[in-house]
């Protein structure tokens, strides 16, 4: 995309004065800067020198999540793979009656995750775990904790004697009992290729219980687990910028 491109998607998207924030924050600000957008009910925070103005940019630039826009009024969304909250954010903005589970394994991301939702009170939880299908310690990809990847945290068993960083995991049917609902309406899944494990074990238990999903499918095997997981559903699949997105059929359908 140009630049010229950029800034008329980033005008349309944001609002001028939004973008003037933005602008200003990239270029001059300090440590945690101050966004808004006119998809936003409430601010939220960047983190200079962190991936946080990248996702910003995907969030509510780009607007990659505005292929469930049209959907019915969800209940309950669970965002796994929070990260620092963004998309949690736009959600609980477009959908003011809907509540989210946040989940998030960083502590870094996390902190500032509960600060970006702060706002919208009690419409969300926020869990610190790697979302995974077994209840087991992990750890990070030691290739994805440099700095300027914090978008991209990624997940493994241990690769040796455990540390004392090791991190929590929680399941879909776990997340689906603390929510107190039976259903999920979207489920959103960016967990940087932890979906491999998400859709090999343990499907059957809570697929059933989805209506629709939002998911960044990371390489062909994650891909090939994934539709194999859902053959059998009745989901529309459609494409959305990099996501997948599989909509219950009465659904209105992804735009692309």
């Amino acid at each position: 995309m140009s630049r010229l491109a950029w800034y008329r998607e980033a005008f349309d998207n944001l609002g001028f004065p939004s973008l003037l924030r933005l602008q200003v924050n990239k270029r001059f600000g300090s440590r945690l800067s101050r966004l808004t957008s006119k998809y936003l009910r409430h601010p939220v925070y960047a983190r200079h020198g962190t991936s946080d103005f990248l996702v910003f940019n995907q969030v509510f630039v780009g607007r990659e999540y505005r292929c469930v826009d049209n959907i019915e009024p969800p209940r309950l969304i669970v965002d796994c793979g929070a990260n620092v909250g963004y998309t949690s954010a736009y959600f609980l903005s477009k959908f003011p009656t809907s509540t989210i589970l946040a989940v998030e394994p960083d502590s870094g991301n996390f902190d500032l995750l509960l600060r970006n939702l702060s706002g919208y009170g009690d419409r969300f939880k926020a869990i610190k775990a790697a979302v995974w299908p077994f209840d087991e310690k992990l750890e990070f990809q030691a290739s994805t904790m440099a700095e300027g990847a914090e978008w991209g945290r990624a997940v493994q068993r241990p690769l040796g004697r455990q540390s004392s960083q090791m991190i929590d995991t929680v399941s879909i049917p776990k997340l689906i009992e603390l929510s107190g609902m039976d259903r999920i309406s979207v489920l959103k899944i960016d967990i940087e290729g932890a979906e491999r494990e998400l859709f090999s074990a343990g499907v059957d238990e809570w697929l059933d219980r989805v209506d629709n999903i939002v998911i960044e499918l990371h390489g062909e095997e994650c891909a090939r687990l994934f539709f194999h997981a859902i053959r059998d559903t009745q989901l529309a699949i459609s494409t959305c910028g990099e996501l997948t997105v599989g909509l219950a059929a009465r659904k209105t359908e992804a735009s692309n």
